[in-house]
């Protein structure tokens, strides 16, 4: 050959493969064939020197593609062989195939697998893309095929390993999409590694452009023809299913001893792949693992295995010779007739169907159990899905489980599927990529989140349709001077622009022309919008001013000095949230004249972030202190009311949603949380980059940043059978005591130590509250005659009338003395069960009618803290925190008849017919009838349960919900006990009362601070009948 080198000037083409490149620098080849150039000389000339490449000696080519070359080579520090793989030819000229071969690297760079080929080194020489990996010196799968025949169990074991190793990479979000035998290589021990990852697409990204209408680039769906899923001959999405057709191809071609599928022509082979049956397997081949093959090859992705992971383990399963799930085992046929047309083998037959059953009940339970293993693994999955804030795939993994499970995991299945249901969630509405030229920071949301505002070039912004993400129109300011930040909460439409300069403009709706424009002072760089639309607030050097946006006028409010940011005004403009003071603190000051309201002392860090809840009672402030945490304040006093410390990267962006109930924030480690701030709220996370975040008005709908570069609007689904109500304003700890409801459900009541709040059941609003004299203990609320009691100790029972409308009456004291104590409303809805010392005896007595002239004594002189009727029964019982057994007691006479026996201090609950009652210890809940007194069902008490006691019957006495401190309520039918289900709060629940409503449609729950959340039953039971999962 000819091994001058060609000797040129300037910008040139490649005399070889025509590629564009410098010849000042490298001659008349481009650097790709220069290195082949030189090492084809040294391989002609034995004195010719080595080749060196980015610190390699080259040593041979092994391989050659359309777009690289890989050599072997010897790194010189440290030394060792490697495979050396560089781009080549028109490829160096072309970037999109510059990216590919950096995809590739870092795809194998981030995969740490032994079954992965691990990549040495990485870069770039001469404007050469190259990196290092291990040398594999056994050949390739293609080159063993033929000695493989035969030995399927090695065929069976060496896809498993391929298959892990591609599960591996799909679990870093990582899709191979060139499987072929050719690309499974092994090194001298016989280890297996998959190699090639040049057409690796990462899956988030192909996610991404699918979910935002994108069309593939050319690149999309690149790899071997033979071995192309119909889908991505197609033209669709390239997803993990795709890949395990490849696994599925491999084998198939190793079980028939060639290609699966053939065509003379492109067209030819897309056709055969789409519409015809791969090549059968070679006589002899078992069919378990020719129907594994099968599934992976099923045209329909849904139909194959849904992981690499299951094809991994099908195969593993017949290695170990278990059953297949791509082929259940049949069952035994059944003899009998031809043993009857055949009495003298009839014996032998008889062995052979013995055998046979035996078989196939041996197969039966085999089956069974797989199933069952595959539901329990469901089952864990929905868990995790469920605790890392992912209720969508909690009840899609519950609902896979429901299927598999016998019916004595109901309960689990359901308590799960339920939980799932009790968080809201949302769905991607829309995505957008975001303008390259914008910077972080010049860009807003419409308060409707229809247009996006974004700076642009030259002074300009333009605003973008959400939905199609088409410029709705750009706007051409005043001057060229950048938009440096977009106001848009005041009149609805209007924009305003804040400008390099400080200078302020005017954008009116559906305009493209500013209206007016204010001229700039000093450092105004980071105000705050009046409600008004009309005013700000801004902070320089000398303080902190209020103005107005048409007239360069304005006037300061304060005047220490005070950080520029976070500056943030309430939603009726009346307060403002600042830094002051040196070092800063947050402060809380009149907008009116500046009056510090109050100063709120006990942050460390500087806050970065701060927002107002949309009804001005919170204000969530962030900050970097003891980590990344959100701090919610009353905004009256500024007390620390909730703390959420569960972002790990500071907080970039706080946004209240319009009911005041939520919060939502993104952080530096690029995640979205939305989370309600009562407690048993719900908490939802998802990836968000830290660029914008934002409610619509309605609050249907948020908008936000998937990544740095794509914007989207996410669609919120409030749950249909779980609730949080509003969370009351009590200033002390420890505030719901006790929750009553009127006999037709529409009304609540809950007292707490400071306040009596009534509350409408059909909205969730809060109508009135009393305040209490003094902090109360013990607190009792009961309606009755169509009127509202309540007491407390040393409170005293009082009583007001409630009218139809929910407007409280007069309000008067009914007891006689400070301590007597309403202990609850009797069943008939009139009468009054209360504890007094009268008469000289201090006991439980009974107000008929609420008519304490007629009271009646129903238990005294006994070692107990509460007394119950029980409806219809003609007896009460008592109990006492600290003393043994449950005691029942003669209502007409006042006279106690037995105790239950239980060796430890009990607390009780009957059920309204009066048929049955609940008695539960610290270590055991029973369930006795009160006709006869005998127990008719147990089960063990949980921790804590004692200490906290609460539990209801369903109106129809068909249902039992004992509730547990950590928040969650245990339904169990009755008289028989058995758990139906668990409904475990969406967030950390304290209970201490649960209540039916009337109808039985409702279950409200009261926990310690006052916060009720509410289970719609009805609606649950309608969603899990429509899973079979109906009690």
């Amino acid at each position: 050959m000819d091994t001058t080198m060609p000797s040129l000037h300037g910008p040139v083409h490649c005399g070889r493969c025509g590629a564009r490149y410098d010849a000042d620098r490298f001659g008349g080849l481009c650097p790709a064939c220069a290195i082949a150039w030189a090492l084809e000389a040294a391989e002609e000339e034995a004195d010719a020197p080595e080749v060196n490449f980015a610190g390699h000696a080259l040593l041979g080519e092994l391989a050659r593609g359309g777009m690289g070359v890989v050599y072997r080579a010897r790194q010189l520090q440290p030394e060792r062989e490697v495979a050396l793989k560089c781009l080549q030819g028109m490829a160096l000229g072309a970037e999109a195939l510059r990216e590919r071969f950096r995809t590739e690297a870092r795809a194998m760079a981030n995969l740490d697998h032994p079954g992965v080929l691990p990549i040495y080194q990485f870069g770039e020489a001469d404007g050469v893309p190259f990196f290092t990996m291990k040398l594999a010196r056994g050949g390739t799968l293609a080159d063993r095929a033929a000695a493989l025949r035969g030995d399927w169990r090695e065929v069976a074991r060496l896809l498993a390993e391929v298959a892990r190793a591609v599960q591996y990479a799909h679990d870093r979000g990582i899709l191979h999409r060139d499987l072929k035998p050719g690309n499974i290589l092994f090194d001298e021990a016989g280890r297996v590694f998959v190699a090639d990852f040049g057409i690796a697409r990462i899956l988030q990204e192909t996610a991404l452009a699918g979910e935002a209408g994108e069309t593939p680039p050319a690149t999309a769906c690149p790899g071997t023809p033979a071995y192309l899923a119909p889908e991505a001959i197609d033209g669709g999405d390239y997803t993990a299913a795709a890949d395990i057709w490849g696994l599925g191809a491999v084998l198939q071609e190793l079980l028939a001893g060639g290609p699966p599928f053939a065509g003379e022509t492109p067209g030819q082979l897309a056709d055969c792949i789409r519409k015809m049956d791969p090549r059968p397997a070679l006589p002899g081949v078992p069919a378990d693992l020719a129907a594994i093959a099968r599934k992976a090859l099923a045209k329909a992705p849904e139909q194959r295995y849904r992981a690499a992971r299951e094809f991994a383990d099908d195969l593993e399963r017949w290695l170990h010779g278990h059953p297949v799930m791509a082929r259940p085992a049949s069952r035994a046929r059944q003899a009998v007739f031809w043993a009857r047309r055949n009495p003298a083998p009839a014996f032998s037959a008889l062995l052979v169907v013995i055998s046979a059953a035996v078989f196939v009940l041996l197969q039966a339970r085999s089956n069974h159990l797989l199933r069952v293993a595959l539901g329990e693994s469901y089952l864990q999955e929905a868990r995790q899905m469920r605790a890392a804030d992912q209720p969508q795939a909690a009840l899609a993994q519950a609902r896979a489980a429901a299927g598999l499970l016998p019916r004595s995991r109901a309960a689990e299945v359901r308590s799960e599927v339920a939980a799932a249901l009790a968080a809201p969630d949302w769905i991607l509405e829309a995505e957008w990529p975001a303008a390259h030229e914008a910077v972080s920071g010049f860009e807003a949301f419409s308060p409707d989140l229809e247009a996006w505002i974004v700076s642009a070039p030259g002074g300009t912004y333009r605003v973008v349709d959400t939905r199609s993400g088409e410029v709705r129109r750009t706007v051409a300011t005043a001057t060229t001077d950048q938009p440096i930040r977009f106001l848009t909460e005041g009149p609805p439409g209007r924009i305003v622009s804040i400008h390099r300069g400080g200078h302020t403009e005017i954008l009116a709706p559906d305009d493209t022309r500013w209206i007016h424009r204010a001229e700039s002072w000093e450092r105004r760089l980071e105000p705050a919008l009046h409600p008004d639309g009309e005013r700000f607030v801004h902070v320089d050097g000398d303080g902190v001013w209020i103005g107005t946006l048409e007239e360069p006028r304005r006037f300061r409010i304060v005047e220490s000095p005070v950080e520029p940011h976070p500056l943030v005004l309430d939603p009726r403009g009346e307060r403002l949230f600042l830094l002051a003071g040196d070092p800063p603190v947050p402060e809380v000051r009149s907008v009116a004249d500046g009056t510090l309201l109050y100063r709120i002392e006990d942050y460390r860090s500087r806050p970065n972030r701060a927002a107002w809840s949309p009804d001005g009672r919170w204000l969530a402030v962030a900050v970097a202190e003891a980590g990344f945490v959100v701090r919610i304040h009353g905004s009256d006093d500024g007390r620390l009311e909730r703390e959420f410390a569960d972002h790990t990267g500071q907080v970039a962006h706080l946004a209240w949603h319009p009911d005041g109930q939520s919060l939502a924030t993104v952080g530096g480690d690029q995640r979205l949380l939305w989370r309600s701030i009562a407690a048993g709220g719900f908490r939802l996370s998802r990836p968000a980059a830290a660029r914008a975040l934002e409610f619509d008005r309605a609050g249907g709908r948020l908008g936000y940043s998937p990544t740095g570069s794509v914007l989207g609007l996410l669609r919120l689904e409030p749950s249909a059978v779980y609730r949080t109500w509003p969370k009351p304003e009590l200033n002390t700890p420890n505030s719901g005591y006790a929750l009553a409801l009127s006999p037709d459900g529409g009304w609540v009541a809950v007292i707490g130590r400071e306040a009596l709040v009534f509350w409408d059941a059909r909205d969730r609003r809060e109508l009135w509250r009393v305040g209490l004299d003094g902090p109360c203990d013990w607190a009792t609320v009961g309606f009755a005659g169509g009127g509202l009691y309540w007491s407390g100790l040393f409170l005293g029972l009082w009583t007001a009338e409630v009218d139809g409308a929910g407007r409280l009456g007069e309000i008067w004291e009914v007891g006689l003395t400070p301590r007597c104590m309403l202990v609850e409303t009797a069943r008939d809805g009139r009468s009054l069960v209360v504890v007094q010392e009268r008469e000289e005896v201090d006991g439980f007595w009974l107000w008929p009618d609420g008519d304490s002239a007629r009271a009646r004594l129903l238990a005294a002189e006994y070692p107990m803290v509460g007394y119950r009727l029980i409806p219809g029964a003609g007896h009460g019982f008592s109990s006492h925190w600290s003393d043994p057994d449950i005691h029942i007691w003669d209502a007409a006479s006042g006279q106690r008849l037995r105790g239950l026996g239980l060796p430890l201090p009990a607390a009780g609950e009957p059920s309204p017919d009066g048929r049955w009652l609940l008695a539960s210890t610290a270590e055991e809940n029973t369930l006795w009838d009160t006709a006869d007194w005998r127990r008719v069902a147990a089960w063990p008490a949980g921790p804590g349960e004692r200490e906290v006691f609460t539990a209801a019957f369903s109106p129809d006495a068909r249902l039992l919900a004992k509730g547990r401190p950590d928040g969650v309520i245990e339904l169990r039918s009755v008289p028989d006990a058995a758990l139906v289900l668990e409904l475990i709060p969406p967030g950390p629940l304290s209970l201490r009362q649960v209540a039916f409503s009337p109808d039985g449609s409702r279950l409200l729950g009261l926990d310690t601070q006052g916060q009720i959340v509410e289970w719609r039953l009805e609606a649950l039971r309608g969603e899990l009948a429509a899973h079979r999962l109906g009690w």
